[in-house]
């Protein structure tokens, strides 16, 4: 068996079933990852590091090639649709990652904010992790609308809406997964970059921008503190075709220990070992027209034979019988006829 190129371990899929762990929350580390997969980290270059929550799927592998966390499905993919099917792809996708955007307050699959469409594009890796990153950003719920002005009696006016109005966040799986396993992978809290020097935190893990000076138009604060334009946003692959506001979000170590497990349940997270050569698995299907008539006509030829045979058996041994039977009973009065004499 092969080496996967991802664990560096040698697993069919039974061993890798009975092996793989449980979440649970101890196995859950919080890691500092590049969110900028195009970048190399060297002493001249310095990348965007942000935290994330990595499930340890088995024990023991930090030593062998990094804290590896449980695989994306893209083994799955690889081994399944032809990568011209990017309709079949997309919906397998959003199959296996939709639910988990119902187990946070951000309503994220659990990618970083900044994980450009250009850095996945049509596949999912399955070299790298699914890490699931504590900053996000997400749709802000519409402000209610303003009271309507009092009649002054010189003809009805009109409030118009304000300028950034509520649109669902664009969700393209397609362009949302990258691979992770790069950054320097040191466990740190899993507070993430949290709202910014100076900025409170709410009870329920938002953030308090209420004394934080006003940005212009367009302009919304981003995780850490700083600021990001519907431009940015745009580029990040958040759909601002109306002008919609986005808030910083965090997500949670309890929460990412409910997507883990929901992630195990959306597909079999051991599918890579069905394809490591060679424990490959296969099935078996009805033999071909040829071979079923050769062995229909080997088994009657079988079954004739064996009739035949039990046949001349049987009729040689009573035929035997029959002969030494007459021979060994003398006929009547000495073999003398005896003639008829009528009535």
């Amino acid at each position: 068996m092969l080496n996967d190129g991802f664990y560096r371990s040698r697993y069919n899929h039974d061993t890798c079933t009975e092996l793989m762990l449980k979440p649970k929350a101890e196995d859950i580390k919080s890691l500092t990852l590049n969110v900028d997969p195009a970048c190399r980290s060297t002493e001249d270059t310095t990348c965007e590091n942000a935290t994330a929550f990595r499930f340890m799927p088995f024990k023991g592998m930090e030593g062998l090639g990094g804290k590896r966390g449980v695989v994306q499905p893209g083994s799955l993919i690889d081994n399944t649709y032809d990568k011209t099917d990017t309709t079949g792809i997309e919906a397998e996708l959003e199959k296996i990652f939709a639910p988990l955007k119902e187990l946070n307050k951000c309503g994220s699959i659990g990618f970083h904010y900044k994980n450009k469409g250009g850095w996945g594009k049509s596949k999912v890796d399955k070299t790298a992790s699914f890490d699931i990153f504590v900053d996000q950003m997400k749709k802000k719920p519409p402000a209610p609308p303003p009271p309507p002005p009092a009649s002054s009696g010189s003809g009805g006016g009109m409030s118009m809406p304000g300028p950034h109005g509520g649109r669902r966040l664009h969700f393209n799986i397609m362009d949302m997964m990258s691979g992770s396993d790069m950054g320097d992978q040191t466990e740190v809290s899993g507070d993430g970059a949290g709202c910014g020097d100076g900025i409170p935190t709410n009870p329920d893990g938002s953030c308090d921008y209420s004394s934080a000076p006003t940005l212009g138009d367009g302009m919304f604060y981003a995780p850490g503190g700083g600021s990001l334009s519907l431009d940015d946003l745009a580029s990040y692959g958040f759909d601002t075709s109306d002008g919609a506001e986005f808030e910083v979000c965090s997500i949670t170590k309890e929460e990412a220990l409910k997507m883990f497990e929901k992630y195990l349940t959306t597909h079999d997270p051991c599918v890579w070992a069905k394809h490591n050569a060679p424990f490959m698995c296969t099935k078996q299907g009805p033999p071909a027209p040829s071979a079923v008539f050769s062995l229909a006509y080997a088994n009657a030829l079988l079954a004739y034979s064996i009739f035949s045979a039990v046949c001349v058996q049987v009729f040689f041994a009573s035929s035997k019988k029959k002969k030494k039977g007459g021979e060994e009973t003398p006929a009547a009065d000495g073999g003398k006829e005896t003639p008829a004499t009528s009535v």
